[in-house]
């Protein structure tokens, strides 16, 4: 399917959150925009062949104001009317008696004439369906919670009708391998017609998304465990969360605090921890640009480092036991690496133990920082689960 994203007065901050999560949804179901179009106001999608579309979602204005503008200049583009519809006023009225808001402002929200109407209750926003020809009309509200809301039930059955009729739906993260691997290690499942799988992948992060029909739980669930069986050293979630989610809410349930020393990521790692609300979970964060700021805060034997290197295994372990005696937090990662090497030592320990991961630095790797971020935080994910990360279906 050919699919174009219109996002209407690209002033709007709330445009950046809204695009990406309706792209993330499209590509959940398989399918991705081969277009993304700002315009200043809507009469710029006269631009646009439609035509060349099967599929054209509008991210429109939340302002009842605009959204009436928008929709009565679309509809004469569309060659139709303007109308009010039931379902989108009885749900507004729902929601204004529910949470007393007045009324008024809202009872005017039109659409074009035969549009089906996409409603949550949990939402004053409403959008849109309709048609142009053969192509799909879609107006949703620039609001990237109403899109999680309402995609699966509201938007899915018109892009994916395959995908809709699948009622369950199981999504594993996996890390640390390549997308083709993985479809080429569960090549039978993927041919499976009592399944549905589709992925989104960002580097070696890879979400699959596995869809089936409850009253054949029976055949899917065996053809599941499989997948898990086969995919398992790669597995660290069984939900939508990413790498700093999960490893955020694992140290959350257990209590622990983190204790964190970056070089060669450049306090990434904390940063993005702290964006998932894992600040009050880190106990000690400092990030070090050479080697001298190093051993200023933490005293390593001469000998050590002339014997061994100072980027090497036994050093970033000898650091990392420091940085557990230095904090006592419950879980030290210490990241020891230069852009001029070509290893970056990732160790991770706790009183009753540490674990030093070697890493291969691809100096062509333009996300550099992302990954090691990232492979560190899969490496947290191991430590926390206590290396068993096998998930029961």
């Amino acid at each position: 399917m050919k699919i174009a994203i219109i996002c209407i007065d690209n002033k709007l901050e709330s445009n950046y959150s809204a695009l990406n999560t309706l792209k993330l949804n499209i590509n959940k179901i398989g399918e991705e925009a081969s277009l993304i179009f700002y315009c200043n106001n809507i009469e710029e999608i006269s631009n646009i062949n439609l035509n060349n579309y099967n599929c054209v979602i509008l991210l429109n204005n939340q302002d009842i104001g605009s959204f009436n503008s928008n929709t009565s200049k679309l509809s004469e583009l569309l060659h139709k009317g303007t109308t009010t519809n039931q379902s989108i006023i009885a749900n507004i009225n729902n929601y204004c008696n529910y949470n007393n808001i007045s009324l008024e402002s809202h009872k005017t929200m039109l659409v074009p004439t035969d549009s089906i109407p996409i409603i949550d209750p949990h939402f004053l926003d409403a959008g849109y369906i309709n048609k142009y020809n053969n192509t799909l009309i879609i107006s949703l509200p620039n609001n990237d919670q109403f899109i999680k809301a309402v995609f699966d039930q509201g938007i899915t059955r018109f892009l994916a009708p395959t995908i809709a009729q699948f009622d369950s739906l199981l999504t594993l993260r996996c890390y640390g391998t390549l997308l083709s691997s993985i479809k080429q290690t569960i090549s039978n499942e993927l041919n499976n017609s009592s399944i549905n799988i589709t992925f989104v992948n960002n580097r070696l992060d890879t979400a699959i998304y596995i869809r089936y029909n409850s009253t054949q739980n029976a055949i899917a669930q065996p053809i599941i465990a499989e997948i898990c069986s086969k995919l398992n050293n790669y597995i660290y979630s069984t939900d939508d969360t990413n790498l700093y989610e999960t490893a955020t809410n694992l140290l959350s349930i257990q209590r622990k605090k983190l204790a964190i020393v970056e070089t060669i990521t450049n306090g990434n790692i904390a940063h993005q921890l702290n964006k998932h609300n894992a600040n009050n979970l880190i106990q000690f964060s400092q990030n070090f640009t050479n080697q001298s700021a190093i051993l200023e805060q933490f005293r390593v034997d001469d000998k050590l480092i002339n014997h061994h290197g100072f980027n090497s295994v036994n050093i970033v372990y000898e650091l990392d036991n420091l940085l557990i005696q230095k904090t006592v937090a419950d879980i030290a990662i210490f990241v020891l690496g230069d852009i001029n090497d070509d290893m970056c030592y990732v160790a991770i320990g706790d009183l009753d133990g540490i674990h030093v991961y070697k890493n291969k630095i691809n100096h062509n790797d333009t996300s550099l920082i992302d990954t090691l971020s990232e492979t560190t935080m899969f490496y947290l994910i191991k430590k926390l689960k206590q290396n068993d990360y096998k998930f029961l279906v």
